[in-house]
C-alpha cells in the first residue's frame, strides 16, 4: 500500500485511503444509488414562489383590463333582452300591422343602464331588442326542418344548412349596411342594427306557417304582405336609428331607404331558398 507524508499529522507517514467515487459533487453516494436526490430537488422554493407570484400578478392585471369591457358588453346585451310578455305581444303586432302606428320615436330614459339615452324595450315598444330576432331565428330553422320533413326531404343536414344560410346572409347584410353608413359618415349602434335586421325572421315564420295551412297560394300572398310590412317597419325604424352630424339630409334619406329595402330583399332570398 502506498504511503504519503501528511504535513498536518503528528509527523509520521500515514496510510492513505483509496478515493471514493462520488455522485453529485462527490457527496459519497454512488450514481444511481437508492439515496439519489429526487428530480427538482435542486430548485429553490423561493424562486418558484416568486415566479408563481409574478405570473399571478400578470394574469390579474390582464383580467382587470378585460373585465370592464366584458362587463360593459354584458350590460349592453342585458339591455336588449329586457323584455316582458306585454312588450313581445305589442312588438309582434307592430311587425304584422305597422300601418296604423303613429309614433315611431323612441322614449328617452336614464335608468343607469349602458344605453342611457333611450328607454329599455321593457318600457318602450319602439326600442330594438334581440329576444324576438333570436327566438324567431330558432323558430324559422325548426319550422323549415318540419316543412322539409312533411315533404319527405328532411335530413340531418337541413337544420345546419338553414342556420348557415341565415348566418351568412346576416353577415353580408351587416357588411353592406356598415359600408354605406361608413362612407356617408352616418352611424347606428351595432346591436341596434343587428336587432333591426333580425326581425325578418319573424316575418319568415309567419310566411312559412301560412304556407303549411293554405299551400303555395297562401305562401305567395303572405310573402308579399309580410315583405311590404317589413319594408314599412324598417323604413320607419331606420329613419329614427340612423344618426349623423353635418350630413346632407338627402344623402341620409337614401341610406335609410337602402337599409329598409335590404330587409325584405334578404327575406325573399332566405324564403326562396327553402
Amino acid at each position: 500500500m502506498a504511503q504519503f507524508y501528511n504535513p498536518s499529522g503528528p509527523g509520521g507517514p500515514q496510510q492513505s485511503q483509496a478515493p471514493r467515487s462520488g455522485g453529485y459533487g462527490g457527496g459519497g453516494t454512488p450514481m444511481g444509488g437508492g439515496n439519489a436526490p429526487a428530480w427538482g430537488g435542486g430548485f429553490d422554493p423561493g424562486m418558484v414562489n416568486m415566479g408563481a407570484n409574478a405570473a399571478g400578478q400578470f394574469f390579474n392585471g390582464q383580467m382587470q383590463n378585460v373585465s370592464p369591457a366584458a362587463a360593459t358588453f354584458y350590460r349592453s346585451l342585458k339591455y336588449y333582452f329586457s323584455v316582458n310578455n306585454s312588450y313581445v305581444l305589442r312588438k309582434l303586432g307592430i311587425l304584422i300591422m305597422p300601418w296604423n302606428k303613429k309614433r315611431w320615436a323612441r322614449e328617452t330614459s336614464d335608468d343607469g343602464d349602458v344605453n342611457k339615452k333611450f328607454a329599455r324595450p321593457l318600457h318602450d315598444e319602439n326600442a330594438p331588442d334581440l329576444y324576438i330576432p333570436l327566438m324567431a331565428l330558432v323558430t324559422f330553422v325548426l319550422v323549415t326542418g318540419f316543412v322539409k320533413g312533411t315533404g319527405g326531404e328532411f335530413s340531418p343536414d337541413v337544420l345546419q344548412n338553414v342556420l348557415t344560410s341565415c348566418a351568412v346572409t346576416d353577415v353580408l347584410l351587416m357588411l353592406i349596411m356598415y359600408g354605406g353608413l361608413f362612407f356617408t359618415q352616418l352611424s347606428v349602434p351595432t346591436l341596434d342594427l343587428y336587432a333591426y335586421t333580425g326581425y325578418k325572421y319573424f316575418a319568415l315564420c309567419v310566411v312559412t306557417l301560412v304556407s303549411l295551412i293554405l299551400g303555395s297560394l297562401g305562401y305567395y300572398v303572405a310573402l308579399l304582405y309580410m315583405a311590404a310590412a317589413l319594408g314599412y317597419f324598417s323604413l320607419k325604424t331606420f329613419a329614427q336609428a340612423v344618426q349623423g352630424a353635418h350630413v346632407d339630409p338627402q344623402q341620409r334619406s337614401l341610406v335609410v331607404l337602402a337599409c329598409a329595402v335590404l330587409q325584405p330583399l334578404s327575406m325573399f332570398w332566405l324564403g326562396a331558398g327553402w
